[in-house]
């Protein structure tokens, strides 16, 4: 039925030869497919909470198997020191509560989950967006969802790359904590960042301005066709090569600034 899509999971069946298909109406008659359908469950409807309920969950049906996914992601493979986390698009065009629309992804519109990876490729953990309950707005969600995703980094030194949508200094400041590595780009209005760096008029291409907070965090300004910022717990400006930049025509003493 994945392969071969009709209207309607019952034209499988149908008497009509141009819709039947032989091959599943030979394995199992329509009626117990049905009844199987509306009968096999992964969780128990009868105590699932209301949605006045805190603890609600849009994906309480098939929480027991997304935890089992997660579990066996986590522990079939040990993952690289250089991890990233970002959003992912499942294409979705149905109608759902949890279908989410981003007019710059090339998948616009879909079911959208955050997902932790190692440099290969391979997922390490996930987690779908449910979109916000009742009328609360979650604040801070880039850096609710990189604190949920790294809990199994705590202590053990890894390095992960995010975009200027989960990056701020507290972020970063909890996860130096913690023994995380993190560098990103981060939006130059995030709270608490320095605001006294070179004007863009002041930069030409492949120029760069730097502040050195007193507890370690690195604010660099780059310049390409526009402005790049990046904010990191534990990179180095001096050493440019370490952020991948091409060599520079002139260097820019970085100041500390307070944070």
């Amino acid at each position: 039925m994945g392969i071969k899509k009709l209207p309607s999971y019952k034209d499988y069946w149908s008497s009509r030869l141009e819709m039947r298909d032989p091959l599943i109406s030979s394995i199992m008659s329509r009626d117990r497919f049905s009844w199987m359908l509306a009968n096999l469950h992964l969780n128990d409807n009868s105590v699932q909470p209301g949605r006045d309920h805190q603890n609600f969950d849009k994906l309480y049906k098939l929480r027991p198997l997304l935890d089992v996914l997660s579990d066996t992601y986590k522990n079939a493979l040990k993952p690289s020191q250089h991890q990233a986390i970002d959003e992912s698009m499942i294409r979705f065009k149905g109608r759902s509560s949890l279908k989410q629309y981003t007019p710059k992804k090339p998948v616009k519109r879909g079911y959208k989950v955050w997902i932790r990876s190692e440099n290969s490729g391979y997922v390490c953990q996930f987690q779908i967006y449910t979109g916000k309950i009742g009328q609360m707005t979650e604040k801070s969600l880039g850096g609710r969802v990189v604190r949920d995703l790294t809990r199994d980094l705590v202590g053990k030194g890894y390095e992960i790359y995010i975009d200027n949508y989960f990056n701020s200094v507290e972020l970063q400041k909890q996860l130096q904590t913690e023994m995380i590595y993190a560098c990103g780009t981060v939006r130059k209005d995030r709270k608490n960042l320095p605001t006294d760096l070179l004007d863009d008029k002041q930069l030409t291409r492949g120029e760069f301005d730097w502040r050195v907070s007193t507890d370690g965090l690195t604010f660099l300004k780059w310049m390409d066709n526009r402005p790049v910022h990046f904010l990191t717990n534990y990179l180095d400006p001096c050493k440019n090569q370490c952020m991948g930049f091409p060599q520079k025509k002139r260097w820019f003493r970085g100041r500390c600034y307070l944070s």
